[in-house]
Order: C-alpha cells, then sequence, then structure tokens
C-alpha cells in the first residue's frame, strides 16, 4: 500500500519485505525459503557421503591425515553456521 511507496527498488531487490507480505505468506503455510532449505539439507547430505567416501578412501591407502582433519573442520564448521541460521530463520 502506501508504505511501499516510500521505500526504494533495491530494498525489495534483496529480500526486504513489509510485515503484511509475512503475515500473508504465514498464514497460507508456506516459507519463504523452502526451496533454499531444500537445496541447503541436499548440499549437506552430498557434502557429508563425499566426506565419508574420502575419509575411508584415504584411511585406508594410510596416507596423512591431515588432508581428511581438515576436511572435518571445514565441514563441521559448515554445519554449526547451517545450525544457527535455520534456528534464527534467516
Amino acid at each position: 500500500g502506501q508504505m511501499r511507496a516510500m521505500l526504494p527498488g533495491w530494498y525489495f531487490f534483496f529480500g526486504g519485505s513489509i510485515d503484511q507480505d509475512d503475515r500473508d505468506g504465514e498464514e497460507g503455510g508456506m516459507g519463504k525459503n523452502e526451496g533454499s532449505m531444500k537445496f541447503v539439507y541436499t548440499m549437506t547430505i552430498i557434502m557429508f557421503l563425499g566426506l565419508t567416501v574420502f575419509g575411508f578412501r584415504s584411511m585406508y591407502a594410510g596416507k596423512d591425515r591431515m588432508g581428511v582433519i581438515a576436511a572435518l573442520l571445514i565441514f563441521g564448521t559448515f554445519s554449526l553456521m547451517n545450525l544457527l541460521t535455520t534456528v534464527q530463520g534467516t
């Protein structure tokens, strides 16, 4: 309505919305970032499977473990950030 005319165009381009828009979406039962959450969950599972295969192959070959440790640290950080942003709902 009237509020939309006062806000700049880039506000909506970068995902800004008015409270009324949020209420309409919640009443409809649709999450505004449901597709992005599915993508994040899918990528997390793919990364976990890839890391598992990489770890087993590295350990079986008896290679240096620093690559596996670094990959585990990166995956752990990614999972923590994933958890924090999911809880915040952003």
